[in-house]
């Protein structure tokens, strides 16, 4: 697969996890905390996925070797893989990249609230 079609698949798989995760906050709103079995293994499973593609395209475009069980590592412990990554390839601009996903992941929750809102007017 070529850095184009990856970066796209990655792209879809991104916003394909936005919606489970919008989704699944306005199911845990509406159920007083509770959710399915279901929908919280698609969001940790969409998670998961999207973060192991979008470090290996990373690393490639950035012609970064890894170790060989650096995926395995990242479903192991993606908070701290993640962030070892981020800090190694990009030094303290990584607080940079950490922002935009925790703010990707703030607009997943409002819009899971703004969903809800929508559904129950």
């Amino acid at each position: 697969m070529t850095a184009g079609k990856e970066k796209l698949a990655t792209g879809v798989l991104l916003w394909i996890f936005w919606l489970v995760d919008a989704l699944s906050w306005g199911a845990i709103t509406e159920s007083h905390g509770h959710i399915s079995i279901g929908l919280n293994f698609a969001e940790q499973l969409t998670l998961l996925l999207l973060l192991v593609a979008w470090v290996d395209i990373d690393a490639q475009m950035r012609r970064q070797r890894l170790c060989y069980d650096f995926d395995f590592f990242i479903y192991l412990a993606w908070p701290i893989a993640l962030v070892y990554y981020l800090f190694r390839t990009r030094g303290n601009r990584a607080f940079l990249s950490l922002l935009g996903f925790a703010g990707f992941v703030v607009s997943a929750i409002l819009a899971g609230y703004g969903l809800l809102w929508l559904v129950k007017r």
